[in-house]
């Protein structure tokens, strides 16, 4: 969590914050990283995420909360979720994702990332390499649908249980 004197979309300003937070908390400058972002905020944390990788840090995953027209890029495995269908399809079409779920019926953009439980819909993998995340546990079907939070948490357990984390 950033603090509210960092703006979320400033990577340069993230990332020395982050890097301040390993070396206090004595982790390894290699140690795996898993990066989420909301609205604005995936602009920073798609920014941060692959500097920190160019740096030499692992980054597992990266995992979009409406980020809408952000471009995700490749290097290590990109998950989007949507507070609807309209704007989970269309970042699709900007930059391919491995995975996204989009909330149906549709929430406000700010639901999304208060109350993720309570934004029920449809998960989609897409990826067309191999991840760390082909398939989950927690699925969804029109009669049942996922949480956001259930796949967040799904997504989180899965990049992060990878060999070499700790």
């Amino acid at each position: 969590m950033l603090p509210p004197t960092i703006p979320p979309y400033a990577p340069e300003l993230i990332y020395n914050f982050v890097q301040e937070q390993w070396r206090s908390q004595g982790l390894s400058p290699a140690a795996p990283t898993l990066w989420i972002g909301f609205s604005a905020g995936v602009v920073g944390a798609i920014a941060t995420a692959r500097r920190w990788q160019r740096q030499g840090g692992e980054v597992r995953g990266m995992i979009a909360l409406d980020g809408w027209g952000v471009p995700l890029g490749d290097g290590f495995p990109r998950y989007r979720l949507s507070h609807d269908r309209f704007t989970a399809q269309s970042c699709e079409w900007l930059g391919a994702s491995d995975g996204y779920f989009y909330a149906e019926p549709g929430v406000e953009h700010l639901a999304l990332w208060r109350s993720p439980q309570l934004a029920l819909g449809h998960w989609h993998l897409t990826g067309s390499r191999p991840t760390p995340v082909t398939s989950t546990p927690v699925t969804s079907t029109p009669t049942q649908p996922l949480s956001a939070a259930q796949l967040v948490a799904v997504l989180a357990q899965q990049l992060l249980q990878q060999p070499g984390c700790q």
